[in-house]
């Protein structure tokens, strides 16, 4: 059984489409309900293609308090197999897991190392207790607002820098990005691209 909890800001709550995205999900038998933010402190500082609501999953452990775990997927991420190997995923002891964003190039800016490493947030298999215990989303919220200057994407970075070395390597294949298909199509061709990424 899957429950899905959509986020949203308020005022697009009542927009048409929800009812027929929520509708869908129900007709396969899942379970959703859509999430209502109403937040007007969130930081400033957002990266040119995304917009506050990129800061809703900082938000998860207090909009989602009766969860013990949760997976995170951005809105734009296609999903083609069963996601329940990774619900059941040991995270080691970690707070989170993600897939490692190969691209990162800001290191002192953000005041990392490239050793530390570098996560995507498009994906992210989370620990919602940990994070409720160690208040670790909202020390990456405060860290946003107060250190904009240092983000290069949003939230993201603010994760990244909050949860140095903190955080469990998932597989590529759970979140496959552009990056990654470059890489491979560079080094074994377009058909080897596409069976990886499928």
């Amino acid at each position: 059984p899957v429950q899905f909890s959509l986020l949203t800001p308020t005022a697009h709550a009542t927009h048409p489409d929800w009812d027929g995205v929520l509708a869908t999900l129900r007709e396969h038998g899942a379970t959703c309900d859509l999430v209502r933010v109403d937040r007007r402190d969130l930081p400033q500082h957002v990266a040119p293609h995304l917009s506050q609501t990129a800061y809703y999953r900082l938000l998860l452990p207090e909009l989602l308090p009766d969860f013990a775990r949760a997976i995170y997927l951005d809105c734009d991420v296609l999903v083609g197999c069963d996601l329940s190997p990774l619900w059941h995923l040991d995270l080691g002891g970690m707070p989170i897991g993600c897939v490692e964003d190969p691209r990162f190039e800001h290191w002192t800016r953000l005041g990392l190392q490239p050793d530390d490493g570098y996560f995507n947030s498009g994906v992210m298999l989370i620990d919602l207790e940990y994070l409720r215990r160690e208040a670790l989303f909202t020390e990456a919220l405060h860290f946003a607002s107060r250190r904009p200057e240092a983000l290069t994407w949003s939230d993201q970075c603010a994760l990244n820098r909050i949860l140095v070395r903190q955080w469990h390597t998932l597989d590529r294949g759970w979140n496959f990005q552009h990056a990654h298909f470059i890489d491979v199509l560079r080094a074994r061709g377009r058909r080897a691209a596409i069976q990886v990424a499928s």
